[in-house]
């Protein structure tokens, strides 16, 4: 058993260090934070207007847990948990406080008894013209199938609404997994339903007698304002699961853990290391972080504040390891919040929690052991080296390796949701410029009310950059507008690409010199597009949207990140893939037009993924477009010295393996086209050959090679 307190001490400080050097530390966790709290404020502002693929479009997106908790590694390969609030349904807890109109469409009231299963209750549906339960027959047909009429008559919601919506959206890719219904394995999304009155059972927190220091008064009057959520899950154990709904809390417990200082929070992260590494591989998830968070919380409260420090870190993972064998021992887990729920229900079996609660006791006497054991993150070797500094350990990530690791996803994150969010908010093919310039204009206000409201520096300069995107989609929708009805483009839209097209450093001032060739403005485009080559430079680093193998950035242009907002790095070092959508047509060099038709056959149409929404678009990485701008510019302007300096560009860049990423198919077949262009129709159709074995499905290649084949056949 472990008794040697010195040692222990000693083993808790290398192991503080250790869990900072794999990413636990302030810096990383408040990047973290920064990072997806920001994605949740654009998320809820672009569903705010954006149309769900569910009935749901009045949507507020909030992310929980690891992610946004900053209580993750790399190592532990966490996924993202999502949970979307619907902000105009109206939860009645009496019937009295039901509303007419508002903001408001409908409202349910909740119903429960003694036999009601502990954290669950029905939703019976009201009448919205009066405070009277609704009728089947005043149910739109479309939506019947969303609501059963019990014993007793009243007609309920049930909380499995949404399954068959989500099924025939996800397809092959939908996963179910409690109240989560989502197309991946990396992705939770949780629809749910708030109530802005707390239930009795949710003020368990309030008023049960708590014997420590936390949770502080000042963060207790923060959690009792916040919203509780119902979400689509009944009881495990109910005859009628169907039916019932499942109260939660996560914005109470997310300002919990957004208390904790970097102690706790290392014993909460180490917490997860234990449990990923040594007991799912024998229960999966069915004995989850969530039981460790509520062991932690419980053990947060009940101990005395001056034992967190950092060289107890090992004893108070020990405390929190004897409050969870506890519970196994008593064969019930209490939730931290509300009152009467056993988390141990539906998750783990009777018979299990001994097991369970050996592996806990083995653990707690012999923790040094189960250290040093860890190969999550190489901890363990990690460990071994603090205590034996002559043992070499190569290819070892030091903290700044791990620090430049994380920024990258962050970023890469923050930019792939922002301007792939704006990127989806372009509708159908059918939907017109004009009511497409409408939905971006009300986007930007949106923006802008929530650059306004927040008082983060991260925040508000990351939506200053999203903003400029914004303007400048609206300007080169309009200009479209102006060359398909042969107008000269105003000097305000002129005014407009110039003032916000440097949002990044390439992908606006290339669609502006797409849009000055298109108009005929030939010898502007040709200077906008030597500046731009000038601005390229070696720490560049082109981000493919649209989830595509990317490259990756260096580590010159990540350590420069790290100190530099977010808005100036974008603007000086990352160019985002072009993207051209229907509504934009007359601004797209017309070979490029093809690739808005790349599902051509009944094939490719099969291949189609939900996250696939760029198919009616055409999409290509900045530095290849360059060139092939160049190309058709110099070519109108008969200068062929030039000319043939940027096919020969063009062809050295798809020539080097290491530029095999992103769009490499759109690249390829536009040197394709250039071949063309030269009568080179061996050399083209060689480009579009390759670019089909690239990618053989969704393919506009095929197209240009029906083209070449009718050259053939009429000559």
């Amino acid at each position: 058993m472990d008794q040697d307190t010195e040692g222990k001490q000693a083993m808790s400080k290398r192991l503080f260090n250790v869990l900072g050097d794999i990413g636990v530390n302030r810096k990383v966790v408040d990047l973290r934070r920064k990072t997806w709290l920001t994605i949740e404020k654009q998320q809820t502002a672009f569903r705010t207007i954006s149309i769900s693929c569910l009935p749901i479009s009045s949507l507020h997106y909030f992310y929980f847990y690891s992610q946004s908790e900053g209580t993750t590694t790399l190592g532990m390969e966490s996924d993202s948990d999502v949970l979307c609030h619907d902000y105009e349904t109206h939860i009645l807890l009496k019937l009295s406080e039901w509303q007419v109109g508002g903001k408001y469409t409908d409202n349910f009231l909740v119903l429960k008894n003694k036999h009601s299963p502990p954290q669950h209750c029905n939703l019976q549906i009201l009448r919205q013209d009066n405070p009277l339960p609704a009728t089947l027959d005043m149910i739109p047909n479309d939506f019947k199938h969303m609501m059963e009429v019990d014993m007793e008559g009243r007609l309920l919601l049930k909380s499995t609404r949404l399954d068959e919506l989500s099924k025939t959206h996800f397809g092959n890719e939908y996963i179910k997994k409690g109240p989560s219904r989502s197309m991946s394995k990396h992705i939770d999304f949780v629809y749910a339903l708030s109530c802005i009155r707390r239930p009795d059972e949710c003020m368990f927190l309030f008023r049960r007698p708590r014997p420590g220091h936390w949770p502080t008064p000042a963060v207790l009057a923060k959690a009792i304002k916040t919203p509780t959520y119902l979400v689509h899950q009944g009881h495990p154990e109910s005859c009628h699961p169907e039916l019932e709904w499942r109260w939660s809390t996560p914005l109470i417990e997310r300002l919990l853990i957004f208390d904790l200082n970097m102690i706790k929070l290392k014993v909460y992260t180490f917490l997860k290391i234990l449990r990923k590494t040594y007991f799912k591989p024998y229960f999966d998830d069915r004995l989850s972080t969530y039981h460790m968070k509520t062991a932690m919380m419980f053990t947060l409260e009940s101990y005395p504040k001056k034992i967190w420090k950092k060289n107890n870190l090992l004893q108070c993972v020990i405390f929190c390891l004897t409050t969870l064998r506890r519970w196994c021992r008593m064969h019930y887990c209490p939730h931290y919040t509300i009152s009467s729920a056993d988390l141990f229900v539906g998750k783990l079996k009777k018979f299990e929690l001994p097991r369970i609660s050996d592996m806990l006791l083995d653990m707690i006497e012999n923790i040094s052991k189960y250290v040093v054991d860890i190969s999550m993150d190489r901890l363990g070797e990690r460990m071994l080296m603090l205590s034996r500094p002559k043992i070499p350990i190569l290819n070892l990530c030091t903290r700044y390796d791990n620090k430049l690791i994380i920024l990258q996803r962050c970023l890469e994150m923050l930019l792939i949701m922002f301007f792939h969010s704006a990127f989806n908010l372009r509708g159908s093919k059918e939907e017109s410029a004009l009511q497409l310039k409408t939905k971006y204009k009300k986007v930007e206000s949106t923006c802008h009310s929530v650059k306004s409201d927040t008082e983060d520096e991260f925040t508000k300069d990351a939506f200053s950059m999203l903003i400029k995107s914004l303007n400048f989609f609206i300007a080169s929708v309009q200009a479209s507008i102006c060359i398909g009805s042969q107008q000269d483009i105003t000097e305000e839209i002129r005014v407009q690409y110039q003032n916000s097209m440097d949002f990044d450093l390439s992908s606006g001032r290339l669609k502006y010199s797409a849009m000055l060739y298109c108009n005929g403005k030939y010898e502007k485009a040709a200077s906008m597009l030597e500046d731009i080559e000038g601005l390229l430079h070696g720490d560049l680093w082109q981000l493919s949207l649209q989830k595509r193998d990317t490259f990756r950035p260096n580590h010159i242009f990540l350590s420069k990140a790290l100190d530099i907002p977010v808005s100036k790095i974008v603007k000086t070092s990352v160019a985002l893939n072009v993207t051209f959508v229907f509504q934009e047509l007359h601004c797209v060099p017309k070979h490029l037009v093809y690739e808005m038709y790349k599902t051509f056959t009944p094939e490719d149409a099969q291949q189609y993924k939900i996250c696939d929404g760029y198919m009616d678009s055409a999409i290509i990485e900045s530095v290849p477009f360059l060139y092939y701008l160049q190309y058709l510019t110099y070519r109108k302007l008969k200068q062929h010295d030039k000319k043939s300096a940027a096919l020969h560009k063009l062809a050295n860049y798809l020539d080097d393996e290491r530029n095999r990423h992103g769009y490499v198919e759109t690249a390829t077949n536009i040197l394709g086209h250039c071949y063309k262009l030269q009568n080179r129709l061996d050399l083209a159709w060689q480009c579009y050959s390759r670019s089909l074995r690239l990618f053989p499905y969704n393919n506009a290649a095929r197209w240009h090679m029906a083209i070449i084949i009718n050259k053939l056949i009429k000559q």
